[in-house]
């Protein structure tokens, strides 16, 4: 399907003349309350396997791989990530109460005392530390993170927020526009609009 739009956007440059759309990656704070829908059980869940046309009847013309009926679409769609939401944590509010690591289903928060980054300042590790006065930040793993909300719910203090990411295209005006007006908001600042020759704020 990508490969399709790609081959779409070059056919429109070529009889235009011209760059008529552009992408970019929309980033709005959600205001869910962590809700996704999302439990500890749906890692649990097998893939369905796909159903497959018996071997005497295939020949050679027939699609061998029938697709999922609705009720395998959903298990399908259930064990998603939703890799799209980001959780955070703003340390100036946060006050080390460690509610948020007891009622996560998962070792993805942990108190650690330093976190390792990339040349790009992503994080690539961290120093976990189970000594209270050696915790500098107390840190979300986007990796494991099965973004359930359970950390946004309990927070006394209102101190993780859930982001959402979505790539979108835009015409070349518009995107002159959300480039015009693209500042930093939110508790944990980062811009609106995040542009594919940007880094990541």
């Amino acid at each position: 399907m990508q490969d399709g739009k790609d081959a779409a956007e070059k056919i429109d440059l070529v009889l235009m003349g011209e760059k008529r759309r552009q992408m970019h990656i929309a980033i709005e704070m959600t205001q869910v309350n962590g809700e996704t829908g999302r439990v500890r059980d749906h890692d649990n869940q097998y893939p369905v396997p796909m159903p497959r046309l018996p071997l005497e009847e295939r020949d050679g013309i027939k699609e061998v791989e029938l697709g999922h009926d609705l009720e395998g679409i959903d298990v399908h769609a259930t064990r998603c990530y939703w890799c799209q939401f980001k959780l955070e944590i703003d340390h100036d509010l946060c006050i080390h109460c460690n509610w948020c690591i007891a009622v996560t289903p998962r070792d993805c928060i942990n108190q650690v005392s330093r976190l390792f980054t990339d040349d790009d300042g992503f994080v690539e590790s961290s120093l976990e530390t189970s000594i209270a006065a050696e915790a500098t930040y107390i840190w979300i793993d986007s990796k494991e993170c099965i973004r359930c909300g359970n950390c946004v719910r309990i927070c006394p203090t209102s101190a993780i927020t859930m982001r959402k990411t979505e790539l979108c295209g835009c015409s070349t005006d518009d995107y002159k526009k959300l480039e015009e007006s693209n500042q930093p908001y939110g508790s944990v600042l980062h811009k609106k609009y995040q542009f594919l020759d940007e880094q990541p704020v």
